[in-house]
């Protein structure tokens, strides 16, 4: 979907430079794992990065799947809250959207 709505695919580059929108994403990652008193920065982190941003294809793709930002919020912070030092991993990225959206995960 992000590559239909960004056309990412017909793009050719010798060098990866981050978009301003994408630095900022990773900012907002680091603050979200530092708050979570976490020493690492995970798909988690970085979805709820991506959900502080005010606009950008993320947020656009939220909407045509019907997931609100808040939706994400609390739903990635139910699922850590109950099973990241049980399961000794981090959840992941499919399940919390799916879970928001009120469907069941992929498989």
């Amino acid at each position: 979907m992000v590559e239909r709505m960004t056309q990412a695919g017909q793009r050719t580059a010798n060098k990866l430079d981050l978009s301003p929108g994408t630095k900022r994403v990773l900012e907002y990652a680091v603050d979200e794992a530092r708050k979570m008193g976490h020493h690492y920065i995970g798909t988690e982190h970085l979805l709820l990065g991506l959900v502080r941003q005010p606009e950008g294809v993320a947020l656009d793709v939220l909407k045509r799947l019907g997931v609100s930002p808040e939706q994400v919020r609390r739903q990635t912070r139910r699922v850590l809250q109950e099973s990241p030092v049980q399961s000794g991993r981090p959840p992941q990225p499919q399940a919390l959207l799916a879970e928001a959206a009120g469907q069941d995960a992929p498989g």
